[in-house]
């Protein structure tokens, strides 16, 4: 028996109000909230709104009346994996409909919105149940494509300021999402040698890595893409410092200079500002000040031209 069609016409005019409310989304989080109200004004069981990743349920975006047996339910059925979008069912004494919107190999993060409709619904119509899976895909892949473009924002946030600079974003698991500049590998001994934790969410971190015959100054904070996926990534920013010629660094190994003063020498050695080797070793213009003091102090000179003479005579007597 066909559905009534005041109750269809009813249907029609809340996909149209949907589609002008979506326009006006800005957000990840608005986007969800219009789906969640359209799918609350119709005549329906249930629904949820779900983020699955790698075949398994990672979060509830937003739910209204649904079994607990639902997530397994997607997990048995495999549904998250399959390459294809939409789902015929049945499930909990009602028509299942299910949606999915994401990496069409199945392997990556994906949305799924599964509605329960009753028996009797004016949503059983074909031709009305072909607009409401249309739109509720629409609106789940701009729920991705904020995601998308919150992080492309991290990164552009991060503008490099020299072409020895690079920026990586990965996940948690450590897997590549973008870079800038485009085509720049991350170096491999980077990765293994940071905190995997993102339990200090907002701290940022900075560590000295040795890479090769280079030096990388690594700095590296945990960030969160749109709401309300709330996903975490790693923000890496690498830049190359700059090594003093081999005489010099063997000449600075018999004043029994730290680590850190050692850096802080090469530095020195390149004409680098206290200021500049502020910011590439992530410490303050104070504490390079106290460095620089210790250095002169063990090699027992007061000036940086002393300093530059004292090594300079010494490379070139090391080279006659």
């Amino acid at each position: 028996m066909p559905p009534p069609r005041p109750r269809r016409n009813l249907v029609l005019q809340e996909i149209a109000q949907c589609l002008t409310r979506l326009v006006e989304a800005r957000t990840a989080a608005a986007a969800v909230g219009t789906l969640a109200g359209f799918l609350q004004a119709l005549p329906i069981a249930w629904f949820a709104i779900d983020e699955s990743a790698d075949g398994r349920l990672q979060r509830h975006l937003f739910s209204n009346r649904c079994s607990r047996g639902f997530a397994p339910f997607v997990t048995r059925l495999g549904f998250s994996k399959r390459p294809d979008g939409v789902y015929h069912g049945s499930f909990a004494d009602a028509t299942l409909v299910l949606v999915k919107v994401g990496d069409p190999g199945g392997c990556g993060p994906c949305l799924i919105c599964g509605v329960g409709l009753e028996k009797v619904s004016p949503l059983n119509d074909g031709v009305i149940l072909a607009c409401v899976g249309a739109l509720i895909q629409d609106i789940l892949s701009r729920v991705l494509w904020f995601e998308a473009h919150a992080r492309r924002s991290v990164m552009l946030e991060a503008r490099l300021v020299d072409d020895d600079e690079s920026v990586f974003l990965v996940d948690a698991a450590g897997q590549l999402i973008d870079q800038y500049p485009l085509g720049r590998t991350m170096p491999a001994d980077v990765l293994p040698q940071l905190p995997a934790s993102p339990r200090r969410f907002q701290a940022s971190r900075s560590s000295s890595v040795r890479s090769g015959d280079r030096t990388l100054i690594v700095q590296s904070r945990w960030v969160s893409g749109e709401p309300p996926i709330n996903r975490r990534y790693r923000l890496i920013h690498i830049k190359t410092q700059s090594q003093a010629p081999p005489a010099v660094n063997d000449r600075l190994k018999h004043y029994g200079l730290s680590k850190r003063e050692s850096e802080v020498a090469e530095l020195v050695f390149s004409g680098t500002t206290n200021q500049r080797i502020a910011e590439q070793l992530f410490i303050s213009r104070d504490t390079v000040k106290s460095h620089c003091r210790n250095i002169f102090d063990k090699i027992g000179i007061s000036r940086r031209t002393e300093f530059l003479r004292l090594v300079n005579d010494d490379a070139s007597g090391s080279r006659t």
